[in-house]
């Protein structure tokens, strides 16, 4: 006979586990268990403000804000690709590019940290776009957060961040389609 704890088992019947009891005394700690159940409820309810935009009034806001939002992002990318533009001699644009992509590794964090364990993360692909799409802040930064040399010709570093970038933001509305999945 194969043996189950009471967890394990209450787990596979789909019913709640007893709470966990204190070793020594045998007594069941209400405490630790209450603390327990609410931080995995506020891990759930900001798991559903950034994958359910019905879940609240904020979640709305956020999910309808968020499309224009990285549509924006997309156009100030692509606008530093024409030679007459002001912005490609701009360095506020630099920085607002870094603000954008740091905002973006605060969403990364946060999903990240209501997920249940860091391989589930992974293992999602719109996870995976996002990661990709803060990955040019680190080459931003070594560029020094200047885009063009000063004759104004575009080095590989330089076409990654004015092509390619573009295209991975792009990416990170696919999450918002519900019929298309990746």
């Amino acid at each position: 006979a194969v043996k189950h704890s009471s967890a394990s088992f209450a787990k596979a019947m789909g019913v709640p586990a007893l709470p966990p009891r204190n070793e020594e005394s045998g007594v069941v700690d209400l405490q630790t268990e209450y603390e327990r159940r609410n931080s995995r409820r506020r891990f759930v309810s900001v798991w559903q403000f950034f994958e359910d935009e019905d879940s609240s009034l904020f979640a709305r806001l956020y999910a309808r804000l968020t499309f224009p939002f990285i549509a924006c992002t997309v156009l100030v990318s692509l606008a530093q690709a024409f030679d007459d533009s002001l912005m490609r001699q701009s360095s506020a644009v630099q920085v607002a590019e870094v603000c954008i992509e740091a905002s973006f590794v605060l969403e990364i964090l946060a999903r990240l940290m209501v997920m249940r364990t860091v391989r589930d993360f992974f293992c999602d692909a719109y996870n995976l776009v996002d990661v990709v799409s803060v990955l040019p802040l680190f080459l931003r930064g070594a560029t020094g957060l200047k885009l063009f040399a000063d004759d104004g010709f575009c080095d590989l570093g330089c076409s990654l961040l004015v092509g390619v970038v573009p295209v991975i933001r792009l990416l990170k509305l696919l999450r918002r389609f519900q019929n298309f999945q990746l």
